[in-house]
C-alpha cells in the first residue's frame, strides 16, 4: 500500500517577489548514449551565475 500526501505551497510561494534577484532557465540538448536519441533539458541558473567563476 502506498500513501501520497500532497501539500499546498505556502501563501505567496509562486507569486512575484519584486526586488528579489531572479535566475534564468536555459534549454539545451544533448546526445544520450542510453536512449540513442537527442534529449532536451532545462536548467535553472541562479542569479549572478557566470561560466567564468568556479
Amino acid at each position: 500500500m502506498h500513501t501520497i500526501l500532497r501539500l499546498a505551497a505556502p501563501a505567496g510561494f509562486a507569486g512575484d517577489h519584486p526586488g528579489r534577484p531572479h535566475g534564468t532557465v536555459v534549454a539545451f540538448g544533448y546526445d544520450s548514449p542510453v536512449t540513442g536519441t537527442r534529449r532536451s533539458a532545462n536548467v535553472y541558473l541562479p542569479p549572478g551565475y557566470t561560466t567564468t567563476q568556479r
